[in-house]
């Protein structure tokens, strides 16, 4: 049982491609770290669009550490997925239910993107008949309605207006701009 005095940890979860990390992603992770006592954010470090390379962005994800820092928010782990980040948070889980833990296990994402019951069923039956997984669906448009998917599409557009305001709002215009301009000539 993982609890201390009565008191319940709450574990929350993330999981996504985050290829590029946009402003949404940064406000839903900062605002699930609020929420919860550790936060495991699991993101690919595999290849989504063949097209391009995305490398250059983990400077984001270091500036990222440090607006976290910045907030007192170090409850937070990011855990690099080679195959699937969602089904490492599953994987996760089904620790936790073989164990047979009490606490809470937070599920966050925009409203379109969470886990199916489907799928924790056959991965943690237990913690979720016992009500100890929470879903946090985050409406699109408090995550700016911005995706890696639209931010793919506008670099390969060319909109680089678009794109830099997608980027997140921690990360500085100068960087911002340096940031689009090493993509263009990586991905020339």
């Amino acid at each position: 049982s993982v609890s201390y005095n009565n008191l319940v940890i709450k574990y929350g979860y993330i999981n996504g491609c985050f290829q590029p990390l946009t402003n949404g992603h940064a406000k839903l992770i900062i605002n699930a770290a609020k929420l919860v006592d550790y936060l495991c954010v699991f993101r690919s470090i595999k290849q989504r669009d063949k097209q391009f390379e995305w490398l250059y962005f983990e400077y984001e994800w270091s500036l990222l550490l440090k607006e976290l820092e910045e907030q007192q928010l170090t409850n937070v782990r990011f855990i690099g997925s080679i195959q699937s980040p969602r089904k490492d948070v599953l994987v996760h889980l089904h620790w936790f239910d073989e164990i047979g833990d009490d606490s809470e296990h937070w599920l966050f994402s925009d409203e379109e993107d969470i886990i199916e019951d489907s799928q924790l069923e056959k991965f943690c039956p237990t913690i979720l008949k016992n009500n100890q997984i929470i879903k946090h669906q985050t409406p699109r448009e408090l995550t700016d309605g911005i995706s890696g998917t639209k931010m793919r599409n506008w670099f390969k557009e060319n909109n680089q207006l678009e794109f830099l305001k997608g980027l997140p709002d921690f990360i500085p215009e100068q960087v911002k701009v340096d940031i689009w301009n090493y993509a263009k000539q990586t991905n020339k």
